[in-house]
C-alpha cells in the first residue's frame, strides 16, 4: 500500500499467526518506506509505502518405509 499521508489516532498492535492442521511452514515480512517500525501517536507520516509478503507451505510427513525381511 502506499500513501502521501498517513496518521493514527492511535498506535496499532500488530501481529501476524498461522494455525491449524495439517502441520505448516510459514513467514511474513514487510518493507517500509516512510514509517518507522512503531509508530507514533498522532504522528503524520508522509509519502509512505508498505510491501508485504506472507509464505505458508503445508508439511507432510514421508511415508514410512517398510524394511525388508532378509531370506
Amino acid at each position: 500500500m502506499s500513501a502521501d499521508s498517513v496518521s493514527f489516532e492511535e498506535a496499532p498492535e500488530v501481529a501476524v499467526t498461522f494455525s491449524g492442521e495439517p502441520a505448516h511452514r510459514s513467514g511474513s515480512g514487510s518493507r517500509r518506506t516512510g514509517l518507522p517500525e512503531r509508530v507514533a501517536e498522532g504522528e503524520t507520516y508522509r509519502a509512505v509505502r508498505v510491501e508485504y509478503a506472507i509464505a505458508a507451505k503445508i508439511v507432510t510427513e514421508a511415508p514410512e518405509e517398510e524394511e525388508e525381511e532378509e531370506p
